[in-house]
């Protein structure tokens, strides 16, 4: 059984320069880490529910794609062995 935690932005605004998630992946337990460029082109955009027929639908990437919308936004997922890393 693997796990998955979401790393959320704790910024209403912000840019992306650089995610550096080398040293977690030498931390034990820790299987994966994504990033918006570790799923390009493989993930689309999550669906947006609660629209009023005929609005403009948004597009909101998986993970925080250069810039941060919102505080809360996702930015990464790290994949572990147990619940705790």
């Amino acid at each position: 059984t693997l796990h998955m935690a979401i790393v959320r932005s704790p910024y209403g605004s912000a840019a992306i320069r650089n995610i550096d998630y080398s040293r977690l992946l030498d931390t034990p337990g820790v299987v994966a880490v994504y990033t918006a460029a570790d799923l390009a082109g493989k993930v689309g955009p999550v669906p947006v529910a609660g629209l009023v027929p005929g609005a403009k639908v948004p597009v909101q990437p998986v993970l925080a794609e250069g810039l941060v919308k919102f505080a809360g936004e996702p930015v990464a997922a790290v994949v572990c062995e147990t619940r705790y890393g």
